[in-house]
C-alpha cells in the first residue's frame, strides 16, 4: 500500500518573509488492490489573511481569491494561521505513513507551508515525508522527451491534454483534486512506456 499526500495552498505572494498562506488544502490517498481511495481531507482558511500579511495583487489575480469574497463551505475558518496550522498538525498526525506528497510547484508550497508554520512555533519537521512528485515537473520532462506534444505543460494545458475538467483553477480545494487526477494520468502514461522499453 502506498499513501500520497496531494496538497495544494494559496498565497498572498510569493516571498515567504512578508506573503502568507490564505488556503490550505489537502486530500490522502491509499493504494490498494489498484483502487484509490480518498482516505481524508483537509481544507483550510485563515480568516485574518487580509490583516496578517502583506498583499501582492498580482499574486491575487492568479489564485483569483478577492479581498471580499465569500468562501466555499468546504473550508473551515481559522482565525489566524496559528489556529490553521495547529488543525493541520494534528490532521497530519493522525493519518499515519505517508509515502510521496504531491502537488504541483510543491517544493514552493511545501516551503511556504513549513516556513510560515515555524513562524507560530509549529515545526513540521519529518511528518511531511521528503519524497515529492510535482506532475508539471515531470510532464515537462516528457515533453522535452517528445512523449508528450504539447507546446505548454502550464495546468491548464496539461488538463485539457489529459482530458481534465478543471473548473476552478487556483482554488486549494479544487487544484487538490486535479492534481491528483494529474497525477494519476501521468503515472498511467509513464507505466505505459515503461512497458515499451
Amino acid at each position: 500500500m502506498v499513501a500520497y499526500l496531494v496538497l495544494d495552498c494559496e498565497t498572498t505572494g510569493l516571498d515567504r518573509t512578508k506573503h502568507g498562506v490564505i488556503t490550505l488544502s489537502a486530500s490522502l490517498y491509499r493504494t490498494l488492490n489498484d483502487e484509490i481511495p480518498n482516505v481524508s481531507t483537509f481544507n483550510a482558511i485563515n480568516m485574518d489573511w487580509f490583516n496578517a500579511y502583506e498583499i501582492n495583487l498580482d499574486a491575487m489575480k492568479v489564485n483569483g481569491i478577492k479581498i471580499v469574497s465569500p468562501f466555499d463551505k468546504c473550508y473551515s475558518k481559522y482565525d489566524s494561521p496559528l489556529r490553521m496550522y495547529r488543525a493541520f498538525s494534528q490532521w497530519l498526525l493522525g493519518l499515519g505513513k505517508i509515502d510521496y506528497i504531491v502537488g504541483i510547484n510543491i517544493n514552493f508550497d511545501i516551503e511556504f507551508i513549513k516556513s510560515e508554520a515555524l513562524k507560530c512555533g509549529i515545526d513540521f519537521g519529518n511528518v511531511l515525508p521528503r519524497k515529492r512528485i510535482d506532475p508539471q515537473i515531470i510532464a515537462n520532462s516528457l515533453v522535452d522527451a517528445g512523449v508528450l506534444k504539447l507546446d505548454s505543460t502550464s495546468s491548464e494545458n496539461l488538463y485539457k491534454a489529459f482530458n481534465i475538467e478543471a473548473n476552478e483553477i487556483h482554488d486549494s480545494k479544487a487544484d487538490v483534486l486535479t492534481t491528483w487526477q494529474l497525477w494519476l494520468k501521468v503515472k498511467n502514461l509513464l507505466s505505459e512506456l515503461k512497458g515499451k522499453v
